[in-house]
C-alpha cells in the first residue's frame, strides 16, 4: 500500500510538475507588430536680424548712388523628408508681396550651406534673383531628406542688395518702408 501512495504521489507531483513547465513555455515569448509612419515634411524659416538697407549719398559729386548690401544677419533654414526617400525632391522659392520705390530694385542671393545639419541639402542658385512683386522664383533647388539645423547661423545665409537701377528722374524721397519676403518650401 505504502508503494501504490507513493507511485500516486510521484504521479501527482510529476503531473504538477511538468504543467508547470508547459505554462512557463508558454510565456518565455510573445511578439506583435508596430506600424511605422514616416509622412512626408516640408519646413522652412528665416532666423537672424531683418535686413535695413539705407541709400547713402556718393562721396562726391557727379557720381552715381551706390548699390547697398547686407550679408551674414539672416538665414535661411528647412527640414524636408521626401516620398519614397531620394524619388522626389523639394525646392524654396522667394517672392515679394509689394513693389519697391520707384527706380530700384532688390536682389537676394542664397549662399551655401553652414553644414550644421544632415542629409541631402539643397543647392542654392548660382544666380542672384532680382525680386518682382508677386513672382515666385527658385532660389534652391534639389532638397531632399535632410535638415540645415536651427542654430542662429545655421542654413544658407541671405544677402540682400537693393541698387538704382532705373531712371533718376523716378527716384523719390521715400520714407522708412517695409516689404515683405516670402519663402515657400514645395515639391519641384
Amino acid at each position: 500500500m505504502k508503494k501504490l501512495l507513493f507511485i500516486c504521489a510521484a504521479i501527482a507531483l510529476m503531473s504538477g510538475f511538468s504543467g508547470k513547465v508547459m505554462a512557463q513555455a508558454d510565456i518565455l515569448t510573445a511578439d506583435h507588430s508596430i506600424t511605422f509612419d514616416i509622412p512626408a515634411m516640408k519646413l522652412v524659416g528665416v532666423v537672424g536680424n531683418a535686413p535695413a538697407l539705407s541709400l547713402e549719398q556718393p562721396t562726391a559729386a557727379g557720381k552715381p548712388i551706390a548699390a547697398v548690401s547686407t550679408a551674414g544677419d539672416c538665414y535661411l533654414q528647412y527640414t524636408s523628408v521626401v516620398a519614397d526617400g531620394a524619388a522626389g525632391t523639394n525646392e524654396i522659392t522667394v517672392h515679394m508681396a509689394s513693389a519697391m520705390p520707384a527706380a530700384t530694385t532688390l536682389e537676394v542671393q542664397a549662399g551655401t550651406d553652414a553644414g550644421s545639419g544632415s542629409g541631402t541639402i539643397g543647392t542654392p542658385s548660382t544666380k542672384t534673383i532680382g525680386l518682382v512683386q508677386g513672382s515666385a522664383e527658385p532660389l534652391i533647388a534639389d532638397i531632399g531628406s535632410c535638415f540645415t539645423g536651427d542654430g542662429l547661423t545655421d542654413g544658407h545665409p541671405l544677402t540682400y542688395t537693393w541698387t538704382v537701377n532705373g531712371d533718376y528722374a523716378d527716384l523719390d524721397i521715400t520714407a522708412e518702408k517695409s516689404i515683405l519676403i516670402t519663402y515657400t518650401i514645395q515639391a519641384e
